[in-house]
């Protein structure tokens, strides 16, 4: 949230705003304890007693209620105008859209992914063994081309000279340098 400082840069502004908040919450939690005592004393059966108490008093105890309740409301009303800014709406309404056109897509590949599993399952135990075996000979292939690929180069160099080569007379490997 973009919070725009008073006197004071950034800062000094977010520090007035926590603390007219921090004052705005003590203010709710004693409209809250004094409605939480009426509550408790309307469950405790004050309305069953309500001919020995004076009608008056009652009735600005309701009307009492009544405003504590509405200025709860306002509060309300309040946080949510102070939490979330035109800007602020805009922005959570793009990261709505943008997160739920990403949950689609997730479910759709999720619908997929079941469907190629469900298929993969329908071919039998034996189709385990058969991706090992293929993977193996798949790697003994890229192996083969990995030799061969070697096998060109080293070709194409001792046809262009690049190296010279001797055998060495103890086991038959090459040896490569200038002699």
């Amino acid at each position: 949230m973009g919070v725009k400082g008073v006197a004071g840069g950034p800062s000094g502004g977010l520090e007035v705003e926590t603390q007219a908040l921090e004052a705005v919450l003590d203010g709710t939690s004693a409209h809250l304890a004094t409605f939480n005592r009426m509550q408790e004393a309307v469950e405790r059966g004050i309305l069953q007693k309500q001919d020995e108490i004076d009608q008056e008093a009652f009735l600005s105890q309701v009307s009492n209620t009544k405003a504590h309740i509405l200025k709860l409301q306002s509060l309300e009303c309040h946080f949510l105008n102070a939490t979330y800014k035109p800007e602020d709406v805009a922005a959570l309404g793009k990261v709505h859209r943008e997160l739920s056109t990403r949950l689609e897509q997730v479910r759709f590949e999720l619908a997929e992914a079941q469907k190629r599993l469900s298929v993969y399952r329908g071919l039998g135990p034996g189709f385990k063994d058969q991706v090992a075996a293929f993977r193996r000979l798949q790697q003994q292939l890229l192996d083969a081309q990995y030799m061969l690929e070697s096998f060109k180069a080293l070709n194409s160099d001792l046809q262009h000279g690049a190296t010279e080569m001797q055998v060495d007379g103890d086991d038959g490997d090459f040896m490569t340098g200038a002699f």
